[in-house]
């Protein structure tokens, strides 16, 4: 899974991005725990994606989510 964090700083037209790459096959558990940190954040827009990179799960938040569907996060 491949998980791009990006925040806007305020009054700044500058974007924070941060990304990495995921082996979920072994890392399951520390994603999950890093999701849920995300939750608590002031991050206000979760995107999931496939390996086709088609948007899935829109509209739930991370912690709903069943993260072996997914291939790509982006939280905004």
């Amino acid at each position: 899974m491949y998980i791009q964090v990006s925040s806007n700083t305020p009054n700044s037209d500058v974007q924070n991005v941060v990304t990495c790459d995921i082996d979920t096959s072994k890392n399951m558990e520390q994603l999950e725990q890093m999701i849920s940190k995300l939750s608590n954040t002031a991050a206000t827009e979760f995107e999931f994606r496939n390996s086709a990179d088609e948007p899935i799960e829109m509209k739930k938040r991370p912690s709903e989510l069943n993260l072996a569907e997914m291939d790509t996060l982006y939280v905004r």
